[in-house]
């Protein structure tokens, strides 16, 4: 047997119907929130098991469905299994239809993650031009619109007092880099990217900070980080996964919105693993404790 990737099949009838007979699965795994009524449908009809893993539905996604609720139980029903995240997900997958007796707390799967063993050699070259022995590296991850402005102004207010602060930021989406960089650009400020500039052979000395401009190496990053802000949680995103910063032991700061980890930040907080912030001036004073300790 092999593994094969393929273009999942748009949720029309006779794209499902061809899609199944070229593949002839013999179980299907949707992963979280992947309800395509069609493809459901079609299995089913053929008898083809089916099951969600990893189940979670966002406060933003259960509003939308509840509007739909009599459509969605003439889909769930016919699930062979739901593993959901945790007690208020299972409860929200048979708010919406789902048969009680399918549905169980299997927990996220996404405490199993686990960082890539190596590291291809343009991203190991690239992390070893980051001049950044001396410095408390801040590494705000994942971040969302609003969120890169809280911290140049952040940077902008204490480097001063404290030079020994670099500036690291991940967007989320990658097509943002461009209007980060003019913001940046309009408060004075030069981020330099990180993979374009390993490549051009820059200065990094003369940089205010960095911007990983390159999806899929977060984790390759982390280690050099003092202190990880995750971000989609200052802005009302719902926040972003805590787990890798963690596996290397890193000082996690989030902001209030974490509505699709919920569960996953009181663990954290409970635990003594991680700060919340509520808005900028607690940020500001949480990376002056951690500066300073």
């Amino acid at each position: 047997p092999e593994d094969v990737l393929l273009q999942f099949p748009v949720d029309f009838r006779f794209a499902v119907r061809r899609f199944i007979e070229a593949v002839h699965p013999e179980a299907v795994a949707l992963m979280e929130t992947e309800i395509w009524p069609n493809l459901v449908w079609e299995l089913s009809a053929k008898n083809i098991p089916v099951f969600i893993l990893n189940g979670r539905i966002s406060d933003k996604a259960v509003k939308q469905y509840r509007f739909v609720r009599f459509f969605l139980r003439s889909v769930m029903k016919y699930f062979s299994g739901i593993g959901a995240q945790d007690e208020r997900m299972a409860e929200r997958f048979m708010e919406l239809g789902a048969w009680p007796e399918k549905v169980r707390v299997t927990g996220n799967l996404k405490f199993d993650w686990e960082p890539p063993k190596e590291a291809a050699p343009d991203v190991l070259e690239a992390r070893q031009k980051l001049t950044v022995r001396g410095k408390f590296v801040c590494l705000a991850a994942s971040t969302h619109e609003g969120e890169e402005e809280i911290f140049m102004d952040l940077y902008l207010e204490l480097r001063e007092h404290f030079p020994e602060l670099a500036l690291f930021l991940a967007p989320r989406h990658l097509e943002r880099i461009p209007s980060v960089e003019a913001l940046a650009a309009r408060k004075g400020m030069r981020l330099k990217r990180v993979f374009m500039g390993a490549q051009n052979g820059y200065d990094e000395g003369v940089a205010d900070g960095w911007i990983l401009d390159r999806m899929g190496v977060l984790a390759h990053f982390y280690p050099l980080a003092d202190a990880v802000f995750v971000g989609g949680s200052l802005v009302p995103v719902g926040g972003h996964n805590l787990v890798e910063p963690a596996y290397y032991e890193k000082p996690i700061l989030f902001g209030p919105h974490m509505n699709n980890f919920l569960e996953m930040s009181h663990l954290f907080l409970n635990g003594k693993a991680g700060f919340s912030v509520r808005d900028a001036a607690e940020l500001r004073d949480r990376l002056i404790f951690l500066m300073q300790n």
